[in-house]
């Protein structure tokens, strides 16, 4: 139904937007997951998800380099490790 359209359309463009910031082509990106929700410092709600790549982080940043919309984001971390890892790592996470 219109639910479940509405939901492939969210990730599919969590996946472009990634795409288009990072330069990684869908192939090599993982099924999003949302893991949360959050208000921006301009009071804009957002959505947060979590994407993984086949890509190293050299490869990322030489696709960077050619993203149609790479002027979006500042800076791209990469972060190996388990989930916890990945949260701690994260802008904002706890880091125990």
């Amino acid at each position: 139904g219109a639910g479940a359209a509405a939901r492939a359309e969210i990730f599919r463009s969590v996946l472009h937007e990634v795409r288009d910031e990072t330069g990684v082509p869908l192939s090599a990106l993982s099924r999003p997951r949302l893991i949360g929700a959050m208000v921006d410092a301009y009071g804009k709600p957002d959505l947060l998800f979590h994407t993984r790549t086949s890509f190293t982080a050299v490869q990322v940043g030489a696709a960077r380099a050619g993203a149609s919309e790479a002027w979006e984001s500042n800076a791209v971390a990469a972060v190996s490790g388990t989930p916890c890892e990945v949260e701690r790592a994260a802008p904002g996470g706890q880091g125990r």
